[in-house]
């Protein structure tokens, strides 16, 4: 269904942006690259970014989403050479300056697109993007006003330091192709399927239920 809405878009020649997460979903990307691939035309019109990024001074480092999706599908220079256009949260400059600099470059896209849509993940702890668990006030003070996109620092987690696009963003996206996968999800899965009273400071992955369309893909079976 996701490169179907990518497709209805671009073929009407409008222009539309793809946010791309990193993780298991990126197991999907190969067929967005046969996709272009096979309609090289529609490509001129694509704006592909990250959902979020793992930052370091050193744009190129492995651990970096964008860098991983490269290694798996190729997608990110594949697309540049059909004439995408290629956002990046990491250009070698302050974890503070690359935040401040994605936020602009998001609120841009959602500009200059007709139409927004993502590839995003859930973690068994109830994540999604670079919006990790943390506690009421911290959430409050990141993401109660208007950013699209925020540098955030998780001291206790194996990335430290990520630049993410937040939930104000999040709920403007037009279409989410959300993939979850694996045992140890379910409890989240099934948060976000039937719904909690659990505030989403504590499960993030619950913003996901207030945005305009979401397709849920997982091999968890909710009774």
């Amino acid at each position: 269904m996701l490169i179907e809405k990518l497709e209805n878009t671009l073929k009407k020649n409008r222009h539309a942006a793809l946010f791309l997460s990193g993780g298991s979903v990126m197991d999907g990307y190969p067929y967005l690259v046969e996709w272009l691939e096979k309609n090289p035309t529609l490509a001129k019109n694509l704006i592909i970014a990250m959902v979020d990024e793992r930052y370091d001074q050193n744009p190129q480092h492995k651990d970096s989403n964008a860098y991983q999706a490269e290694m798996k599908s190729a997608i990110m220079s594949r697309a540049r050479e059909l004439g995408a256009s290629i956002y990046t949260s990491l250009t070698a400059d302050t974890f503070e300056n690359d935040g401040e600099k994605y936020n602009s470059a998001v609120k841009r896209i959602f500009k200059e697109t007709d139409a927004q849509f993502a590839v995003m993940g859930i973690g068994a702890d109830g994540h999604t993007g670079g919006i990790l668990p943390m506690d009421d006030k911290r959430y409050e003070s990141l993401f109660t006003g208007n950013s699209y996109a925020v540098a955030i620092e998780y001291p206790q987690s194996q990335y430290v330091r990520r630049i993410t696009i937040t939930p104000y963003a999040i709920k403007q996206l037009d279409f989410i192709l959300v993939i979850a996968q694996g045992e140890n999800k379910r409890e989240v899965i099934t948060r976000l399927v039937k719904g909690s009273d659990e505030p989403i400071y504590k499960y993030p992955s619950l913003i996901l239920r207030s945005a305009k369309d979401v397709l849920f893909l997982s091999d968890i079976t909710i009774n």
